[in-house]
C-alpha cells in the first residue's frame, strides 16, 4: 500500500507502509438468526402470493371457463350450426371447382364438358385408377401396353388429333410422355447421378456433410430447464418413487411431454404446484436455498401474473361470479354481431361459388340442347 507522506524538504513522495494487521477480535460477528428470519418470510410471502395466483388460475379453467362454454352454446347454438353447415357447403363446391379445372386441364376441353364429366364420374383420374386396377389385375405387360396405348389414342382423338395419320415418330414420343405422366415411371437415367443409380452418397472429410456443429453453450433459460427436468425426474420417475400411483404417472407423462417440447413455463408450473411451497422442509435448508427457493419462485409468480393478465383479457373471465348476469347481456349482443357477420360472410362466398358452378352447368345445358 502506498501513501504520499511530506518530507522534510516539504515535497511529497510516495512511501510504502505496511497493511494493516487484522485479528480475530477485529472480526465483526454477524446475527445470522435475523437473515434467516428475513429469508424465511421472503419464502413465506412468495408462497402465499404463489398460492393464490394459482388458485385463480384453476378456478379460471374449472369454472369461468366452463360456465361460458356452457353458456356460448346454448345461446348461439342455432347460429353455430348454421355457420358450420354453410362451411361444410363451401368445401363441397371448393372441392367440386378443383376437380372440374383438373379435368379440363387433364383433356384439354373447355370447363362445361369438364363439368360434366366430373358429375357423370367419368373423368380422367377415374380412368387412369380403373387403368392402374386393371394393371394390377392383369399383371400381363402387354394387356398393360394395349390398355395405355388405347387410353392414349382415344385422348389423341378427344383433342382432334387422328393418331393413324401422325407421323411415327411423333407418335412414339407423345406416347411415351404420356406413359411416363400416367405410370409416373422414369423411362431414362440420362439425368440420374451416381448416387441415385447406386444408392451411395459419399461425402469427404471435410465437405459440407461432413462438418459438424460445435457444440454451443446452453442458455440460461436451457439451463434452468434441465435444473427443473432433473429435479421432476428424481421425485416422479417409477424407478425413483417406487410408486404407482396414476396420478403421479399422469404427472410424469406430463413433465416428459414439457421436457420435449422445451416448455420451461409447464415445468416450472408443476415443479410447484407439486411442492415447492409445502413439501420444503425449511427448518432443515440453508439461508442460500431459502434465497435460491425464493428466486425460482418469484419466476414461476411473474409467469403466472403474465398468465392471468393474459386471461382477463378473455370473455370467460370471472363469467362463474355473481355478475354473470350483467356480463352475459353484454357479451350477447357483441357475439350475436361476430357470428351473424361471420354468417353473412360464408353465405356470401357460398352464393358466389355456386353462381360459378352454374355457370358451368348453364353452359353444359346450351351444348347438349
Amino acid at each position: 500500500m502506498f501513501i504520499r507522506i511530506p518530507d522534510e524538504t516539504g515535497e511529497h513522495a510516495m512511501r510504502r507502509i505496511p497493511p494493516p494487521i487484522i485479528s480475530a477480535r477485529d472480526l465483526i460477528l454477524i446475527d445470522s438468526d435475523s437473515i434467516r428470519a428475513q429469508a424465511l418470510r421472503a419464502w413465506q410471502e412468495a408462497s402465499a402470493e404463489l398460492a393464490d395466483l394459482q388458485n385463480r388460475w384453476k378456478n379460471f379453467q374449472a369454472h369461468d371457463q366452463s360456465a361460458f362454454t356452457n353458456w356460448y352454446q346454448a345461446t348461439f347454438a342455432t347460429l353455430i350450426q348454421d355457420i358450420q353447415n354453410c362451411r361444410t357447403e363451401i368445401y363441397k363446391k371448393q372441392a367440386l371447382i378443383q376437380q372440374v379445372m383438373a379435368e379440363a386441364q387433364a383433356r384439354r376441353i373447355p370447363f362445361a364438358e369438364a363439368y360434366e364429366n366430373v358429375k357423370s364420374g367419368n373423368t380422367w383420374a377415374a380412368e387412369k385408377e380403373a387403368l392402374e386396377n386393371e394393371e394390377d389385375d392383369a399383371g400381363d405387360e402387354a394387356l398393360k401396353e394395349a390398355a395405355t396405348r388405347e387410353l392414349f389414342e382415344r385422348h389423341l382423338t378427344n383433342m382432334g388429333v387422328d393418331p393413324d395419320a401422325m407421323d411415327p415418330e411423333d407418335y412414339r414420343q407423345l406416347f411415351e410422355e404420356f406413359r411416363v405422366h400416367l405410370r409416373g415411371e422414369r423411362v431414362s437415367e440420362e439425368h440420374s447421378t451416381d448416387e441415385e443409380k447406386t444408392g451411395f452418397e459419399w461425402n469427404p472429410p471435410g465437405s459440407a456433410q461432413e462438418k459438424t456443429e460445435a457444440p454451443s453453450e446452453r442458455s440460461p433459460r436451457e439451463q434452468r430447464l434441465k435444473s427443473i427436468y432433473r429435479k421432476l425426474a428424481l421425485k416422479l420417475h417409477p424407478d425413483a418413487s417406487g410408486s404407482v400411483d396414476p396420478a403421479l404417472s399422469a404427472l410424469w407423462l406430463q413433465v416428459q411431454r414439457a421436457n420435449e417440447t422445451s416448455d420451461l413455463e409447464a415445468l416450472e408450473r408443476i415443479w410447484n404446484e407439486l411442492g415447492a411451497p409445502g413439501a420444503v422442509d425449511t427448518s432443515e435448508e440453508t439461508v442460500f436455498n431459502l434465497r435460491r427457493r425464493v428466486a425460482e419462485m418469484f419466476h414461476t409468480i411473474r409467469t403466472m401474473q403474465k398468465r392471468l393478465l393474459k386471461a382477463q383479457r378473455d370473455p370467460a373471465w370471472g363469467f362463474s361470479g355473481a355478475g354473470r348476469k350483467k356480463r352475459s347481456k353484454k357479451l350477447s349482443k357483441k357475439i350475436q354481431s361476430d357470428l351473424s357477420e361471420e354468417l353473412a360472410e360464408h353465405q356470401e362466398a357460398l352464393e358466389a361459388l355456386e353462381k360459378f358452378v352454374e355457370a358451368w352447368a348453364t353452359e353444359d345445358e346450351r351444348a347438349t340442347g
